[in-house]
């Protein structure tokens, strides 16, 4: 009788454990598969990206998608940590300022606790708030 509880337990432990792995394993297929999107775009549109940031583009193409929106972000806090022109880090403010503060500031006062503190303790969110200066 007590081989058969213990055999009992150890299946489904090794169930749960089995599902907690599976789950993990997809998340993280998910999350690179993520990554590997954000690291396409931003490859197509880097050039692009400093051409208007230099001047030399009139035209810049926005993001359409939140996956999209959050590779330009990590773009211009890249070359916002780059280039130290005074008219390029005013070009960066400016674009940063009328295209993603709004999108920043819902996405750091949100409900779920849990979504404001994975943003803030986003390395690539962190020189989005500099770059923003959404302390205003």
């Amino acid at each position: 009788m007590a081989l058969l509880v213990v055999t009992a337990a150890a299946a489904a432990l090794f169930t749960l454990l089995s599902s907690l792995f599976l789950y993990l394993v997809v998340r993280k297929w998910r999350e690179n598969r993520r990554q590997a999107r954000i690291c396409a775009y931003k490859e197509r549109h880097r050039l692009g990206l400093l051409r208007y940031l230099l001047g030399e583009e009139e035209q810049l193409l926005l993001p359409a998608s939140p996956l999209e929106r959050e590779a330009m972000i990590e773009l211009l806090d890249h070359f916002a940590a780059l280039l130290k022109g005074e008219q390029v880090q005013a070009c960066i403010r400016a674009l940063a300022e009328e295209h993603f503060q709004g999108w920043l500031r819902r996405r750091l006062s949100s409900r779920h606790w849990s979504e404001s503190q994975s943003r803030l303790c986003g390395e690539h969110f962190f020189g989005s708030l500099r770059v923003l200066s959404i302390t205003s």
